[in-house]
């Protein structure tokens, strides 16, 4: 203490020097030192990303992957089944051209009644179909075949609309003929629910089915007034129509 009144002021500016550089160089170095590091950093991650790049496959002419709603990219399998027509092969077997809602009446197009062959009772004359059809080889041979027609082709026909002149609430398969590729079906239409006799009917359904187009069209074939028997008259009106 008693010599601090003889320290120089050159001996003050040294010490002051010396502290300075005690506690300033440090810094210095330290904010070198992170500037070399980063340098280095840098440097390493250059040299990372021209490897990956030299590695990738060229992505030139490449469209990008497609992705969600989400933002997740698609398989490229996936895409494909998503974007690729959804056209299914055909099926096997034969394609059946049957109109949606097929509607059949009378050639001169007069009728008083509207109905379906499937909301008629399906009726069953005694020894039917005929001996004459049964007792004929190539005649009962057709009629087996237009029962095979006309099951296969059952929906169609049974949800036909039929206008007809005549009211009717029964049906009976009444005769099959054939014409080549053609098979004609034809439904004896009743106005009672339990005939005895086809000459009951008073109409009949056609049904003509081109078995080798699978097409079907048809018509109703109807007595005229003079050709009803009293009998026919009868069972009309009791359907509630006047004959």
């Amino acid at each position: 203490m008693e010599n601090l009144a003889n320290i120089t002021s050159l001996e003050v500016a040294a010490v002051s020097a010396g502290m300075l550089l005690f506690f300033v160089c440090p810094a210095f170095l330290g904010l070198a030192d992170q500037r070399r590091r980063r340098r280095l950093q840098a440097a390493h991650d250059r040299e990372l990303s021209m490897t990956a790049a030299a590695a990738a496959p060229p992505t030139e002419g490449i469209a990008p992957s497609p992705a969600t709603a989400e933002g997740i990219a698609l398989d490229s399998d996936m895409v494909a089944a998503v974007s690729a027509p959804t056209t299914l092969p055909p099926e096997s077997g034969v394609t059946v051209q049957e109109p949606q809602s097929l509607e059949i009446q009378p050639a001169d197009g007069v009728w008083r009644h509207s109905f379906r062959l499937q909301d008629l009772h399906e009726a069953r004359l005694p020894e039917w179909p005929p001996a004459a059809i049964r007792d004929d080889p190539e005649r009962d041979r057709l009629w087996h075949e237009g029962e095979r027609v006309g099951h296969q082709h059952r929906d169609a026909v049974l949800s036909a609309m039929v206008r007809s002149p005549y009211p009717a609430r029964a049906r009976c398969l009444g005769a099959v003929e054939a014409d080549g590729s053609k098979l004609q079906l034809r439904f004896l239409l009743f106005p009672v629910v339990w005939p005895v006799s086809q000459n009951q009917a008073v109409a009949q359904a056609v049904f003509e089915i081109d078995t080798g187009q699978d097409v079907i069209r048809g018509w109703i074939d109807a007595l005229q007034a003079p050709e009803l028997t009293e009998e026919n008259r009868r069972d009309i009106r009791a359907c509630g129509d006047a004959a």
